[in-house]
This record gives structure tokens, C-alpha cells and sequence, in this order.
């Protein structure tokens, strides 16, 4: 039996970059467990760029204890299967590229505002709260059962998601001022998904473009005259047989 190439299957997905996303969250979390200090003080955002500016990219893959709640590479192993589920349906509208540059793009806009005023950024949250709302204000209508029992729509996850992230921070910041900072990114995530920002549309693509009907070629413009032409000389022939069936139904009517 021949054994199946992962690359070609993995090539087959409709979802790759969400995959990849997804597994190296989940072995930053299960590192981060594992050796905290080490990931924490090389993949984590401390407050400064200088002279780790590689953290500003890196900093989803460092859990936190304190960002997720005590509760470990736990939190940020269900997260990752969230951005699992929403990922294979965003992916999707934006092609494997523009989605894993609008991954990149929420990493950067989620950490900017922290890293302005020196607060820390750790952890998954911020990034996958910020797809998140992207994908409850897309999605707004879609029923998710939480925890397996309640359903709750995909707008009130989009609500979920940004509280999470502000008190996340607000609590372990200590200050309020954190968690509004830290929601700054979720915030521009709602007009992009509402497709609201001119020069940012919505999957990087312009909606107007769908529209704009292409000059046709010589070839085409040759095929639809032939087209109209013969459908002239077809409506041209059905009136002429039209005109003589009531000429001979009239003789027949006169002879009577």
C-alpha cells in the first residue's frame, strides 16, 4: 500500500495557513508550560522593542499564566482550536496569503497600542479576539454552542471575545487603562469585517472590482453579433411562418 504524501494532502487544504497557525500555537502553549522563563523572556513582548523586536511577531506563541487565567496551556489550547474553527472559515474569503497577512496584521495592530505606553502583550488572546470579532461580525447570525450546551450567536462572541480581552489585561495590568489598550485592536477589526475601511476592504479584495465588466475582444464582440444575428433570423423566419399559416387559415375561412 503506498503511503500518502502529507505535503499533498497538506497542499489539498482549503484552510493550510489556519493548520499551521493552529499547531504552532498549540506547541508554544505546551512549551510555555514546559519552560515559562525561557519562552517567556524570548518570544514574549515585554513592553519594549528594543533589543527584541522579533517579539512583536512572536508574542501569540508565549503563554501567559497570568494572561489566561491560571488555567496554563489549557486556555491557550482551546483558543487554538477556536481559531481552528474560525480560521477554516475566514481563510477561505481572504486565500491562504492575505489571511496569513491579516494574521501578521492583527499581531501587529494588537500590540501597538500596549507597546506604545510600555505594557506587556503575552499570549494568543489578543490576535484570535480580534479574528474573532471579524468573524461574529461576518458571521453574526451563525449559532455556536458554547461548552458543547449553550448557543450563543456569532455577534455576542464578537462581544465576548473583546471583554475577554479587556479584562484579561485590566486585571493583570492592574490598571483599566491596559484593558482599553489592549481592545484597541478589536476595535478596528469590526470595520474591516463591516468592510467600512476604503483602503482596506474586506479579504483585501475590492468589492467594485466583481463588478467592472472587463473591454471584450475582437473574437467576443464577432461571437455575439453571430449570436444576435441568428436569433434576428430565427424571429424573422417564425413571423414569416406565422404571417402565411394565417393567410392560408383565412383562404380556407373565405372559401367556406
Amino acid at each position: 500500500m503506498a503511503v500518502q504524501d502529507p505535503m499533498k494532502w497538506f497542499r489539498r487544504q482549503a484552510s493550510p495557513v489556519t493548520f499551521v497557525l493552529t499547531g504552532i500555537v498549540i506547541i508554544g502553549a505546551l512549551l510555555s508550560w514546559a519552560m515559562p522563563g525561557f519562552m517567556l523572556s524570548t518570544f514574549g513582548f515585554d513592553g519594549h522593542l528594543i533589543p527584541k523586536v522579533w517579539t512583536i511577531l512572536t508574542y501569540p506563541f508565549a503563554e501567559s499564566v497570568l494572561l489566561s487565567g491560571g488555567s496554563g496551556p489549557i486556555f491557550a489550547i482551546f483558543l487554538a482550536l477556536w481559531l481552528l474553527g474560525i480560521g477554516r472559515n475566514l481563510e477561505p474569503d481572504h486565500g491562504s496569503r492575505n489571511f496569513l497577512l491579516l494574521w501578521i496584521g492583527c499581531t501587529l495592530v494588537g500590540v501597538i497600542p500596549l507597546a506604545i505606553f510600555g505594557y506587556y502583550a503575552m499570549g494568543t488572546l489578543i490576535p484570535v479576539a480580534m479574528l474573532s470579532v471579524i468573524w461574529g461580525t461576518r458571521f453574526k447570525d451563525a449559532t455556536v454552542m458554547l461548552f458543547g450546551i449553550v448557543p450563543i450567536l456569532g455577534k455576542w462572541i464578537a462581544v465576548i471575545s473583546v471583554l475577554s480581552v479587556f479584562f484579561s489585561y485590566a486585571v493583570t495590568g492592574s490598571m483599566i487603562f491596559a484593558g482599553i489598550l489592549a481592545c484597541v485592536g478589536c476595535g478596528v477589526a469590526y470595520p474591516y469585517a463591516a468592510n467600512k475601511i476604503p483602503f482596506l476592504p474586506y479579504g483585501f479584495r475590492r468589492a467594485s472590482n466583481a463588478y467592472v465588466k472587463a473591454k471584450p475582444t475582437k473574437a467576443q464582440l464577432k461571437r455575439e453579433k453571430e449570436y444576435y444575428d441568428d436569433v434576428y433570423r430565427r424571429e424573422k423566419e417564425r413571423d414569416e411562418r406565422e404571417r402565411l399559416r394565417k393567410l392560408f387559415e383565412d383562404s380556407l375561412g373565405d372559401e367556406k
